[in-house]
């Protein structure tokens, strides 16, 4: 009896520890899918596990990223400290920021804004001749594949655009190109996920063949060692590796620039766009990660005060009942006045009957002596410093941009859309540095493009890629961002043409119109029509009233401008 009841106890005690241990991991889940998904703000990390029986001890300060000091491996093989040191950073950040970016109303807005602006309108892309000796047949065959090439992969307002939000958002986008049938290529977005270091990088190395110097394949990024340089030659990257599953067995390598020779000679390649990083590391950061505090501030503090106002709304107003006036006597008020009653239910499965009282327009409450009557919240007057505090916050996000107050808060109070997008305006500025980013990005993406096909015999007049880069050029012009005064560009234009700086095709092409049909002779402005009659008679009349001193003249002077 006494070893059956050892037993029990062993057994018992056994039970009572792994349920402590089950407790332990729930709490340990519970608290990493919290802070994955609401908790953004570092200053409430816990410092320690939280033990069952004691209490969590947050330390209320920001999570330690910053060194106390730096070293010179901190921003070698393409790390980039103290933002991201491994691929785990990487992927935190990622998160985070997507987060954010995606369930943040104020960051949604703002990333459409910033592309609408950006990306787009209408972007031209136009091969143009290098020299007096190219060819025009060259011209015309390469302008037809850069246009079949554009409307076979849905790029212009489609993946263009999919790729600047990645920018944003992530940091950076992997762009591949796959050929296809009679040299066309087909554009494959890569996730970031998928670009990460091989486990054996060794092997992959003898299956690529060709490489002759010490090599690193850190973040994914496979770069060759400067020997002149003594550094990782990260701004020319030689290829990129690529996983299409979590276990790795089914892995691509994507080279920087396609090379016939390289596994079964296709040319496949890959561009890799990164922002907000320099040169030397290997990945980008979004453009929210410098954000994630005041982003998820702002959330926090619009989305709990409409909580709030949404409950303070749902009182119409308070009624003071005087010191001394029992339950019953308050009990027995409500059921008299009430029109009615329901039974609202509760969490604990019971339920509660509830008067209600219906008002119509116009009718006034009368209380007892013994009563008080208090407007309800939406009847007081208070001071809306939550909704001041959003659009502070808002206003600091909007520095990350260089947005302009109404932009960024949806207020146009304080909004001078005129000054906004003038040519000057640090906004209009900061987009058209962001244009020549994706127009540089876009350009290496064309030219790779253009190789391939070549490689592939896609065009009858050119036989390589060196001469095709000898012959033509070509040429981006995005969308322009600043807004203009139509009557002023109109008259500098006039002025250009009559200089012979500017050509018919490139204004009629400005104010969209159709140059074969509205371009006029060289020498041959268009006339403008003269300012409308009235405005100009009251323009005189406002300009001649100045110098009048009695009233009879001025019956005169109105009579001879304006009969």
């Amino acid at each position: 009896m006494k070893k059956q009841m050892s037993f029990i106890e062993e057994r018992d005690e056994l039970i009572a520890e792994l349920e402590i241990e089950k407790a332990k991991t729930d709490v340990h889940v519970l608290r990493s899918m919290r802070e994955s998904w609401e908790t953004f703000d570092w200053g409430w990390e816990d410092t320690s596990p939280p033990d069952l029986g004691g209490s969590v001890r947050p330390h209320y300060g920001a999570r330690r990223l910053v060194r106390t000091s730096s070293n010179i491996y901190d921003r070698t093989d393409g790390r980039f400290v103290p933002f991201y040191e491994t691929e785990s950073d990487l992927a935190r950040m990622r998160i985070q920021s997507r987060n954010l970016s995606t369930f943040t109303s104020v960051a949604i807005g703002a990333q459409q804004a910033l592309a609408n602006y950006v990306i787009g309108g209408e972007w031209q892309y136009t091969m143009e001749a290098r020299t007096d000796a190219t060819p025009p047949s060259v011209i015309e065959e390469t302008q037809r594949f850069i246009d079949d090439f554009l409307d076979y992969n849905d790029f212009i307002c489609d993946l263009d655009r999919e790729i600047h939000d990645s920018v944003r958002e992530d940091g950076e986008a992997l762009v591949a190109l796959y050929p296809t049938a009679n040299g066309m290529c087909r554009i494959v977005r890569l996730e970031p996920e998928q670009l990460v270091e091989p486990a054996n990088a060794r092997a992959l190395e003898e299956w690529i063949g060709g490489i002759d110097s010490e090599t690193s394949w850190t973040f994914g990024v496979h770069t060759q060692y400067d020997e002149r340089a003594h550094v990782e030659d990260v701004r020319h990257p030689l290829g990129y590796h690529v996983l299409h599953d979590a276990t790795g067995q089914r892995f691509d390598y994507l080279p920087a620039w396609p090379s016939p020779s390289f596994d079964d000679g296709d040319g496949r390649c890959a561009t890799h766009f990164k922002r907000n990083v320099t040169g030397n590391a290997k990945r980008g950061i979004s453009d929210f990660w410098p954000l994630i505090q005041d982003l998820e501030r702002e959330w926090k503090v619009t989305r709990n005060t409409a909580e709030g106002a949404a409950v303070q709304a749902a009182i119409a107003y308070i009624i003071e009942n005087a010191s001394g006036v029992n339950q019953t006597n308050v009990e027995s008020s409500l059921s008299s006045n009430a029109i009615g009653s329901y039974l609202q239910s509760r969490s604990s499965g019971s339920t509660k009957t509830v008067q209600v009282e219906r008002f119509d327009p116009g009718t006034v409450v009368r209380t007892g002596r013994d009563q008080r009557h208090h407007a309800g919240p939406l009847g007081s007057l208070r001071s809306p410093i939550f909704i001041e505090v959003a659009q502070f916050l808002m206003r600091r996000i909007g520095i990350r941009w260089s947005m302009p107050e109404y932009m960024i808060s949806g207020d146009a109070s304080n909004a001078n859309f005129a000054s906004a997008l003038v040519s000057e305006a640090p906004f209009v500025k900061a987009r058209q540095n962001d244009q020549r980013f994706f127009v540089r990005c876009f350009r290496k993406l064309m030219w790779k493009a253009l190789k391939i096909a070549i490689d592939n015999g896609r065009f009858s007049t050119v036989s390589n890629y060196g001469e095709l880069r000898r012959l033509v050029d070509l040429n981006i012009e995005p969308a322009e961002v600043a807004s203009r005064d139509p009557q002023k560009l109109a008259q500098t234009n006039s002025i250009l043409f009559d200089k012979g700086i500017l050509d018919g095709e490139t204004w009629a092409s400005q104010a969209g119109l159709d140059p074969e049909k509205v371009v006029p002779p060289r020498g041959m402005a268009p006339t403008f029509a003269e300012p409308d009659n009235e405005m100009a008679e009251m323009s005189a009349l406002q300009a001649a009233m100045e110098h009048v001193e009695t009233l009879a003249e001025a019956r005169n002077l109105v009579r001879d401008i304006c009969p």
